[in-house]
């Protein structure tokens, strides 16, 4: 009898902290405004973790053209649209209150870092570096009061 009742805290348990994870994964998601204001990206699971993407480009340079990854160090990706595109990916949950061990494309420099992303309160700390966290640089995107138009990549 003991051992049944062992088994049962056991299993509560485990679905408590199923559930746990759960939540706290979707509070990292949906849509956050980058640090410049420039755009907004959309956070949703991929797999056991998180990716995110384009979602907004509110600051467009050149409206008459489609905004284009032409930064990008690989000459063969300068000519893909930068809505929708992948800029997140691998990010798993490495605490409490963050998801790391991903990375992170910047489309301003055309450059992927690792990256570690961390919830504090309405804000996200988006943290981009090279090897070590030590050597990297901090964002904080904030979630809108209401999401900005979804922008359509190019047909």
């Amino acid at each position: 009898m003991h051992m049944l009742k062992v088994f049962a805290v056991a299993a509560l348990l485990a679905c408590a902290t199923g559930q746990t994870q759960a939540a706290e994964r979707s509070d990292f998601t949906g849509v956050w405004l980058t640090d410049k204001g420039d755009g907004a990206a959309e956070i949703r699971p991929c797999g056991e973790g998180l990716c995110g993407y384009i979602y907004s480009i509110l600051v467009v340079p050149d409206p008459s053209l489609p905004p284009r990854d032409n930064r990008n160090e690989k000459p063969e990706l300068r000519k893909r649209p930068l809505c929708g595109l992948q800029i997140m990916g691998g990010l798993k949950k490495v605490s409490t209150d963050a998801f790391g061990d991903g990375w992170v494309y910047d489309p301003e420099t055309g450059k992927q870092y690792s990256v570690e992303i961390t919830l504090s309160g309405k804000t996200l700390a988006v943290r981009g570096y090279i090897g070590t966290k030590l050597m990297g640089k901090t964002v904080e995107w904030s979630r809108p009061a209401s999401a900005p138009k979804k922008c359509t990549p190019p047909a």
